[in-house]
């Protein structure tokens, strides 16, 4: 599994996401664990180092330890998404509702379904997602197209 990571998730997935993210907002970012020496040492180590009684990533831990407090490191992990639940309450939901039913029509969507998306998404909030990528596809539609 760490080889077909190394040579299919990471380059194909996480560290794309890491590099755009990074570019999008002119950083460089650095990966410290992917250093050939130490991915071939942790390629040498037995099982046990790797899957411990600390559970996975077990020797690392171990050593986090000593420098990191206990809670930051065994917390549940955290993805990146965007806050679009909190933002679509706010002014910026405001006028991304506005972008939206301004651009719809222009941009080949069917309005009434449009307003009734924005509407749920006001009333309940459960289709974010939804209003997200009506909002991306309006911009980009306005930015290019129009």
């Amino acid at each position: 599994m760490m080889i077909w990571d190394m040579k299919n998730y990471h380059p194909d997935d996480i560290l794309t996401k890491v590099d755009r993210a990074t570019m999008a907002v002119s950083l460089e970012g650095r990966e410290p664990f992917l250093d050939h020496r130490l991915i071939e040492f942790a390629f040498r180590l037995p099982l046990e180092y790797r899957l411990g009684s600390l559970g996975s990533k077990h020797i690392l831990r171990k050593i986090f330890y000593k420098y990191i407090p206990k809670e930051m490191i065994d917390r549940p992990k955290q993805g990146f998404a965007l806050p679009v639940n909190r933002w679509l309450k706010g002014e910026f939901g405001k006028a991304m509702r506005e972008e939206i039913l301004q651009v719809c029509e222009q941009a080949g969507l069917n309005s009434a379904m449009v307003r009734r998306e924005l509407q749920i998404s006001l009333k309940i909030g459960g289709n974010s997602t939804r209003v997200w990528l009506l909002y991306i596809y309006t911009s980009w539609f306005r930015k290019w197209m129009m």
